[in-house]
């Protein structure tokens, strides 16, 4: 909880003080817990993920803590919720080439202009935030990499606005959330006069909307005729057969139909095509894993 990071943006700092960490005790008793009860799926979130153990208390760091569970539970799937992208160090990237690691990476940008981020206060810049992207990709070409970006920050021109899009598509995005700013009461940014009107926010918002869906998209299109490995999520009886949606270990909304209700199983999936955004495909049954939660109706 609580958060060490001053964007100028932001009321979580004032809201919820500094960053402190549940200990690894509790968190390992969370997560056996979850396991005996037949979750696939152990996702590690906070306010501020990557300070995880930063007290100094022995604990380790966010990436170290990663290794432990992964060999000492051995979990279907793990995946962090959200990560700044200066909390990517050298442990974050080793957990890329662990066993049931999601390849997937949630790193919020918040703006692809210097002279924005440095009036968000926030601790990079393109170049280094490039250069992250760059040494993960490395290690995990096709891993999905989305984020998130606001638009219509005090001080953004036309100019910087257009720096932040062409940042954003040079990125190659998995997908992301576009925010536009409001200001909130006790941040530093509700000093800065240089705002931008409402009118002209909603148009950057679209734009910007616009550019992450055609990035996604493309990153999608990567896995057509290919198969990939789903946890279905839902379940829904139609007819004779079972519609089912769920996660891709790269993200990615999956959808298919079959004669059993698989909800919990994790399957190999074939992808034919994409409809309104989620992959379509086939099971593959011999390469079925039948694990499911206990006591689901």
């Amino acid at each position: 909880d609580g958060c060490d990071n001053f964007c100028s943006f932001c009321i979580t700092r004032i809201a919820r003080g500094k960053s402190r960490s549940i200990s690894k005790g509790v968190i390992f008793r969370d997560i056996e817990a979850a396991l005996a009860g037949g979750v696939n799926e152990i996702v590690l979130t906070g306010v501020n993920l990557g300070s995880w153990g930063k007290e100094g208390d022995g604990q380790g760091s966010l990436g170290t803590l990663i290794q432990e569970v992964i060999r000492q539970f051995n979990p279907p799937r793990l995946r962090l919720s959200s990560l700044e992208p200066w909390d990517v160090n050298e442990d974050i990237l080793h957990a890329l080439e662990l066993s049931g690691f999601c390849q997937h990476l949630h790193l919020p940008l918040q703006s692809g202009s210097d002279m924005i981020l440095e009036k968000m206060a926030r601790r990079t810049d393109r170049k280094e935030y490039e250069n992250t992207i760059r040494k993960i990709r490395s290690i995990s070409p096709e891993i999905a990499l989305t984020t998130d970006i606001m638009v219509g920050f005090p001080g953004e021109t036309d100019d910087l606005f257009e720096e932040s899009i062409d940042f954003v598509r040079r990125m190659n995005f998995a997908g992301g959330h576009v925010f536009s700013y409001s200001l909130r009461p006790g941040t530093p940014a509700e000093r800065f006069l240089d705002r931008v009107n409402s009118a002209q926010i909603k148009i950057r918002s679209q734009r910007m909307r616009d550019e992450i869906k055609h990035s996604a998209l493309k990153f999608k299109e990567n896995f057509l005729g290919r198969e990939v490995e789903v946890l279905w999520e839902r379940s829904a009886k139609v007819g004779d057969n079972w519609e089912l949606s769920g996660l891709s270990d790269s993200n990615l909304p999956v959808k298919s139909t079959v004669g059993e209700d698989l909800y919990n199983c994790i399957s190999r999936v074939s992808v034919e095509q994409i409809v309104n955004d989620s992959l379509l495909g086939k099971i593959l049954p011999e390469k079925i894993d039948r694990i499911k939660i206990s006591g689901k109706s």
